[in-house]
């Protein structure tokens, strides 16, 4: 049920626990890097929202339930990057690339605990320099405070640290 030719190649950036979490969550936030950062997907509808959890599957989930997961955590493709690295040197996107994903991670859980952004601008043009625009707009709509779907915010911030991650991944 978890391969063919519809569900993308999953590596750690998409982690599912089960309702049973507390502990698995918090042992994959502690990673740090890239397992830190990963999505953590929780199968079945547990007690309350945690806002630790990116994504939810029913319990049995479905194939089909498993092909619209993948295909919403399958991250974007990162073309800007590798114009910046032919245009400004590998090293100095690389740097860019993993300074922005720890800024990222931080804005999510800021988000988590309900708190305000204060790095939202800078997040905005950062984003949209290492060509991901539409989450720039995202970030920016929240910088100027305009009413954004935080739910939605951080589904896609999570989607460029993944993307992000991998670039770093590649390009080392």
């Amino acid at each position: 049920m978890t391969s063919g030719p519809d569900i993308p190649s999953r590596r750690a950036d998409l982690f599912v626990v089960g309702a049973d979490r507390v502990g698995s969550i918090a042992r994959l936030r502690s990673a740090g890097g890239a397992i830190g950062r990963g999505a953590i997907v929780v199968v079945g509808d547990p007690a309350g929202d945690d806002a630790a959890i990116d994504d939810r599957l029913p319990h049995p989930p479905t194939r089909d339930d498993i092909v619209a997961l993948a295909a919403r955590w399958t991250p974007p493709a990162t073309p800007a990057l590798d114009r910046l690295s032919a245009a400004f040197g590998r090293a100095e996107v690389v740097g860019l690339a993993t300074g922005l994903c720890v800024q990222l991670d931080a804005a999510v859980a800021a988000l988590a605990r309900g708190q305000d952004v204060d790095a939202a601008h800078r997040l905005a043009g950062l984003s949209g320099m290492l060509g991901f625009a539409h989450l720039g707009g995202r970030w920016a709509a929240l910088s100027d405070g305009e009413a954004v779907d935080r739910r939605a915010l951080h589904v896609a911030t999570r989607q460029a640290v993944v993307a992000l991650d991998r670039f770093v991944e590649r390009a080392r």
